[in-house]
């Protein structure tokens, strides 16, 4: 049985899953940089602003996501009834 006010409830267990998920997509993006960096190398000239610009665009929605991240493990300290 979920209890949404304990470790086992549901909210507990859908801010875990929102954090998990949240750094998986959050750090992922941010990770890649190094990859795009690579391609831009191949790519000189307006191929390489291109690159850039895909690579700025991802960075700034993964930021979102490493920010939707610490509020989810806020939300998983505050739900976990002092375990």
């Amino acid at each position: 049985m979920l209890v949404v006010g304990t470790v086992n409830g549901g909210f507990y267990k859908l801010f875990l899953v929102a954090h998990i998920l949240c750094a998986i997509v959050g750090f992922g993006a941010v990770f890649l940089n190094g990859v795009y960096a690579a391609q831009m190398r191949k790519h000189p000239g307006p191929g390489a602003l291109a690159i850039f610009e895909a690579n700025f665009a991802v960075s700034h929605i993964g930021q979102y996501f490493i920010y939707a991240m610490f509020f989810f493990g806020v939300g998983l300290v505050g739900l976990s009834d002092s375990v």
